[in-house]
């Protein structure tokens, strides 16, 4: 319990640094959000108003420190283009980046075991070198490379799904995974790609660890073995480069969700770049940045569940 009070003590700080940094980050953008959401044709009345209905008059630091309060209560201000709460377009964006999220990390662990486990077990065989060869691949293609190439595949060619589009899982869920297929699989393709990487170098680790040999001189079936001593050994850092991938899908993979149309967080980002729109920037950053603090936080939680010799302090 103390070690997660610390944690989220920590994690107030760095949510703390990341507003301070993307608020500073948005000054230096060139362009002036009131007149993008105006338009061309506008008075200096309705300028003045818009400009003061944003707090956009006053000085940075009280705008800031606005933020900031407004944010410890829920309230992240209005979007300049849409006059809609921030939280409310997060909100509504939120379930498509998490099914996205959920269906790719799924996909990278169906990838990443089989072959990182199967690599380590035939090391230094044909098997493996393929095995390393095609993960090095999907860690190099580019990401909007790959969906180009699984919508030209599977939707234009085999006309198997649709190219672009979103449902909600709650409307209809096989809608939802037709349409949720071609992103999942090309992140799920490139993060599975890292993962089995670290799985084959983690189970070649506990493959030649002395509990192992012990357990294989004392009769042992290689699968009881592969099961008790060296998959469950090997999860650890395996679970660290999961978190981290799950977390980099929750902040919006930009490309991918722009290729495919997808309405998540990152096509939300950067719609609100193009528009000057600094509520939504500010709040959609805050919100991954919660994310991506929260998915760390169960990875050094569930290192305990793991493996009971590492104790959280």
């Amino acid at each position: 319990m103390v070690y997660v009070l610390r944690r989220l003590g920590h994690t107030a700080v760095v949510l703390l640094g990341v507003s301070i940094v993307v608020f500073a980050l948005i000054q230096l953008v060139p362009g002036d959000p009131v007149r993008l959401a105006l338009g061309t044709r506008f008075s200096q009345e309705s300028y003045d108003a818009l400009r003061a209905a944003s707090g956009l008059d006053q000085p940075l630091p009280v705008q800031f420190f606005s933020f900031i309060g407004g944010a410890l209560t829920g309230d992240l201000g209005v979007s300049f283009r849409s006059g809609q709460p921030v939280t409310s377009i997060l909100l509504d964006r939120l379930p498509a980046t998490l099914s996205l999220a959920f269906a790719g990390i799924v996909v990278a662990v169906i990838i990443a075991f089989p072959l990182g486990i199967l690599a380590a077990l035939r090391n230094g065989k044909p098997t493996d070198a393929v095995v390393r060869v095609v993960s090095q691949a999907g860690v190099s293609l580019p990401d909007f490379w790959m969906a180009l190439l699984l919508i030209l595949g599977l939707s234009a060619g085999a006309q198997l799904l649709p190219s672009s589009g979103y449902v909600p899982i709650t409307d209809d869920p096989v809608e939802w995974a037709r349409h949720v297929a071609i992103p999942a699989i090309t992140v799920g393709l490139i993060a599975g790609s890292i993962m089995t990487r670290y799985v084959r170098s983690s189970v070649l680790e506990v493959l030649g660890a002395d509990h192992v040999r012990t357990a294989r001189s004392k009769g042992l079936r290689e699968r009881i073995v592969l099961g008790r001593h060296v998959v469950r050994n090997a999860l650890v850092p395996v679970i660290t480069v999961g978190g981290v991938q799950l977390a980099t899908m929750l902040g919006g993979v930009v490309v991918v969700e722009v290729v495919v149309g997808w309405p998540g967080l990152g096509r939300l980002v950067f719609d609100a770049v193009n528009q000057r729109d600094y509520p939504v920037i500010q709040g959609a950053v805050l919100l991954i940045a919660v994310m991506f603090l929260l998915i760390n936080l169960i990875v050094d939680l569930l290192y305990a569940r793991i493996d009971p010799r590492i104790r959280l302090s």
